[in-house]
């Protein structure tokens, strides 16, 4: 048996790994860090012995900060989600410093680690949409990562960005009409909305000429959409009053990515980091 069933204080009932459960998520991790090393060779076009034990060991080490960071909560919110120290932007660097496949794999193994550690699982697909979809989603850092800062590419990353938050509001708010009781709440959901829309295309595609910065903004808004879904698909019962489901994991799960991808950015935007970032990049990968 892999997982023991288990209620927990709320009267949820959790499924929790078993020994043999935690031996077999450790060797995914082992066989993802392997395949993202293969594909990093791939990458930079080397493939020595020692380029690949040090592409492991920047994997690896990424994943431990990613962890670590991600016990500093600068604020935690009671029904799930927290605003982290930069756990994100860890997590990020191994797509930016090796390709989007690499930066995938890390992010899945990243996702299983968290799920070894601190699990929390009502249904065997909120796992797949949590743990692998949205971690694995931070691996998006990589289409950044050989960009050579084409404007015709910024253009098409932050439009299509755009497109899918138009969508979503189109969608989700004007697609039956608003009573008067909830005018407020849904005001509220596409002011949000609004905001998010423009601070990400400005941020990506025509301020900053930063393709860490763009790279990991494109990765927060991946992990950002599978958090809606899990959020729409399971957790809807704890939407607020005069909420519905949808509307309310927009709102809950961008408070909080966004939150923490907002002091990243700033993080980001100060010269010394900058400055260490590309040298921690010219370690990475050889240049």
């Amino acid at each position: 048996m892999l997982y023991n069933v288990v209620v927990n204080d709320w009267g949820e009932t959790t499924y929790v790994p078993t020994l043999a459960g935690k031996i077999l998520l450790v060797i995914l991790i082992v066989a993802l860090l392997g395949l993202a090393v293969v594909l990093a060779g791939k990458h930079t076009g080397k493939r020595t012995l020692k380029l690949t034990s040090k592409q492991l060991a920047f994997c690896a080490m990424c994943l431990a900060l990613g962890t670590l960071l991600s016990y500093v909560k600068l604020f935690h919110f009671p029904t799930g989600g927290s605003i982290t120290l930069l756990s994100m932007l860890a997590v990020c660097l191994p797509g930016y410093w090796f390709g989007a496949g690499v930066g995938i794999l890390t992010g899945v193994a990243y996702g299983i680690l968290q799920m070894l550690i601190d699990p929390y699982i009502l249904y065997p697909t909120q796992l797949v949409v949590d743990y692998i979809l949205a971690f694995g989603a931070l691996g998006l850092s990589g289409l950044f990562a050989k960009s050579d800062g084409s404007k015709v590419k910024n253009y098409i990353v932050s439009t299509g960005i755009g497109y899918i938050f138009a969508m979503l509001s189109g969608l989700f708010l004007f697609s039956n009409p608003i009573d008067s009781e909830s005018s407020l709440n849904y005001n509220l959901l596409f002011a949000i909305l609004f905001i998010i829309l423009y601070v990400t295309v400005i941020v990506i595609g025509f301020v900053v000429k930063d393709n860490l910065i763009r790279g990991y903004t494109v990765a927060v808004v991946g992990r950002y959409a599978f958090a809606v879904l899990s959020g729409y698909l399971f957790f809807g019962t704890y939407a607020w009053d005069g909420w519905g489901a949808l509307p309310y994991s927009l709102v809950y799960n961008a408070i909080y990515i966004f939150a923490e991808a907002a002091v990243t950015v700033v993080i980001l935007l100060l010269p010394p980091v900058r400055k260490a970032m590309a040298t921690i990049k010219r370690l990475a990968c050889g240049e």
